[in-house]
C-alpha cells in the first residue's frame, strides 16, 4: 500500500464529510466506539466481529491522546478492514513502525489530522516541530509521520528525524500516572 493510496483515501472521506475530526468520520461511517470495560494498558482497538465494525478505547486517556488513538484505530477501519475481519480480535501494539499495518495507520492518522497548509505555514514562519505539534494538538511524532508524507519526494532536501515508534506508549503511561494532558 503506497503513501499515495493513503493520501487519497483520506482526502476522499475528508471531502465526503467536510471533516477531519476522527468522531464525525467514525459516526458517518458507523463505525460503534466501546470503552474496553475493563483495566487496560491497550490505548485503543480496531475489530470486525459478525461484519459490524468496532472501535474499542481506553477510557482513562486525555483528550491528546485519544484524538490520535481514535485516528490511528479508523486508519485500521479504513486501511485494513479484512485483515481485522481474518485475525478476530488480534492486537497490535500501536505505533510500532516496524509493523507496516502500524505504519500505514500512522500515516493515515497524521494525513487525518494535519493539514498540509497548516503545517507548511506554521514551518515557513519559523516555528520548530515540537512548536507546530502543539500548536495543531499532536505529538511531535504524529507530526513527523505528517512531514515524511509531505516530503516523500524529496527525502535529501530535508533533514527529517524519524518517528519515534513507541511514541504512544510513553502517553499512556503519562496518562496512568496524572489526570491531565501531557
Amino acid at each position: 500500500m503506497t503513501q499515495d493510496y493513503i493520501r487519497d483515501k483520506v482526502r476522499q472521506l475528508i471531502n465526503k464529510y467536510d471533516s477531519r475530526n476522527p468522531i464525525d468520520i467514525i459516526r458517518e461511517e458507523n463505525i460503534i466506539m466501546k470503552y474496553f470495560p475493563y483495566e487496560t494498558k491497550l490505548l485503543g482497538m480496531y475489530a470486525v466481529i459478525d461484519d459490524i465494525r468496532f472501535l474499542f478505547l481506553n477510557g482513562n486517556i486525555d483528550d491528546f491522546t485519544t484524538r490520535m488513538v481514535l485516528a490511528h484505530e479508523l486508519g485500521h477501519d479504513q486501511l485494513h478492514r479484512s485483515l481485522a475481519s481474518i485475525s478476530n480480535l488480534k492486537e497490535y501494539e500501536m505505533f510500532h513502525v516496524k509493523d507496516e499495518i502500524e505504519y500505514q495507520a500512522n500515516l493515515f492518522a497524521a494525513e487525518l489530522l494535519l493539514d498540509d497548509s497548516e503545517v507548511y505555514e506554521l514551518a515557513k514562519n519559523g516555528y520548530s516541530d515540537i512548536e507546530i505539534a502543539s500548536l495543531l494538538g499532536v505529538d511531535v511524532n504524529m507530526l513527523l509521520f505528517k512531514i515524511r508524507i509531505m516530503f516523500s519526494d524529496k527525502p535529501n532536501i530535508y533533514n527529517i528525524n524519524n518517528p519515534e515508534p513507541n511514541f504512544l506508549l510513553s502517553l499512556r503511561e503519562n496518562n496512568f500516572k496524572n489526570d491531565y494532558c501531557c
